[in-house]
């Protein structure tokens, strides 16, 4: 099997093969909220993964986004974004995006060490001492 969940997040044109501006996937899904209603709240975690690209090197825009109520707002955000000199495509990856550690061509992350289990002595407790004494 293949997990492609946060992928798709990311670019739901992932299995199509097309490479479009990461602005113009955007808007497009914002175009299909219009027609399918969805909560503002996921509408904005949605914008977040499929702008990713951008917003990495933009922190003030992601602030503005997460202010957003209304789609009108986000549209506006998407406008400025496709007048900027340099964009980004769906399939744009950055060292910096958490996507990269599954690509084959890069190399795996370190392992980060597990700490040791706890001794079973460490829970031992006298039932004296946790309940106070034979009155229990």
């Amino acid at each position: 099997g293949l997990m492609s969940a946060s992928g798709l997040l990311r670019n739901p044109l992932l299995y199509s093969g097309v490479r479009m501006l990461e602005v113009d996937v955007t808007r497009e899904y914002l175009r299909m909220v219009e027609r399918y209603p969805a909560p503002l709240y996921q509408v904005r975690c949605h914008v977040f993964k499929m702008l990713q690209r951008t917003l990495l090197e933009d922190k003030p825009l992601c602030a503005r986004i997460a202010e957003c109520d209304s789609l009108a707002e986000i549209e506006v955000i998407c406008q400025e974004i496709a007048a900027r000199p340099t964009l980004y495509y769906n399939t744009d990856f950055h060292d910096g995006m958490w996507l990269n550690r599954f690509r084959r061509d890069k190399p795996a992350p370190a392992p980060v060490p597990v700490p040791a289990a706890p001794a079973e002595e460490d829970f031992a407790v006298d039932s004296d001492e946790l309940f106070g004494g034979e009155d229990w």
